[in-house]
């Protein structure tokens, strides 16, 4: 499922934060975070509402802070001990100021800021916000895929009724022909090879089946996890124009089959729209 929600709450003048949730297709669930290190003990909560939310597709989590940075400290024992060693230097080199002793290594730290209670809420509103966005973003797409898929559908559908009618007039021609040969010279063997031939290419179970997947591939669509369904039901559609491909007697059925078979591949990838 592809899908997007994006939030940005501020938190004071100059201080915001931001949070986007992006999925694209996937068969199963992968989440990945993308935030300040020093955020890490917060990341476990806000990922597991992520998870309670979407069910399938690479997920991609992103936490951006604005006006909160690393703090950096002066460490005074090293710029002391700096100045101590330097002191024997100082006819060589003069007086250091204090801005060269702070560009020395060592002379200042850096530490992880620390967020308010303020701040760690308006975290979780912002997570909230963009897994709210999301899920109307993808119930759009949903509907949009719905649509694409009953084109299919039908399409399967329409195609389907022309090969059956296809097939039943050569049938009926086959048959009437078998008849007069009978008549006419009634080879037993030769006739009993011709007569399981003509069983063989019957496509009517498959017809039946394909006919039965698309009823409930269409019920299907209301559920709330159908797209692996869809997915499942696409590959048996699919078997099921395989053999009705193998079986047709006449170009236009064949083409037909090619039909269905393009048609339930198309079902397979915007299966992957869907929950």
């Amino acid at each position: 499922m592809t899908g997007r929600g994006h939030a940005r709450i501020e938190l004071e003048p100059g201080v915001a934060l931001s949070c986007t949730v992006e999925s694209r297709n996937g068969k199963r669930l992968e989440l990945r975070t993308r935030a300040p290190n020093f955020l890490g003990e917060r990341i476990p909560e806000l990922e597991k509402r992520i998870r309670g939310s979407i069910r399938r597709g690479t997920v991609t989590f992103t936490i951006e802070l604005e006006g909160i940075a690393n703090e950096t400290e002066i460490d005074v024992d090293a710029i002391r001990g700096l100045h101590e060693q330097l002191r024997d230097l100082r006819d060589e080199l003069g007086t250091p100021d204090l801005k060269t002793l702070l560009a020395l290594p060592g002379a200042t730290r850096t530490t992880k800021p620390t967020l308010s209670e303020a701040a760690v809420e308006g975290l979780r509103n912002a997570t909230e916000l963009a897994l709210s966005r999301y899920r109307e973003h993808t119930i759009a797409e949903g509907m949009a895929t719905a649509a694409a898929l009953e084109r299919q559908f039908l399409v399967i559908e329409n195609a389907a009724k022309e090969a059956r009618d296809i097939e039943a007039q050569a049938h009926a021609i086959r048959t009437s022909e078998l008849r007069e040969r009978l008549v006419a010279s009634p080879v037993a063997e030769t006739l009993a090879e011709e007569v399981a031939a003509l069983l063989k290419a019957d496509i009517g179970e498959e017809l039946e089946r394909l006919a039965a997947h698309l009823e409930l591939a269409r019920s299907t669509l209301s559920e709330d996890v159908a797209g692996r369904r869809l997915d499942f039901l696409g590959a048996e559609m699919l078997r099921e124009a395989n053999t009705l491909g193998a079986k047709v007697s006449s170009a236009r059925a064949s083409h037909l089959a090619i039909e269905i078979k393009l048609a339930c591949e198309r079902i397979r990838e915007q299966s992957m729209n869907l929950a």
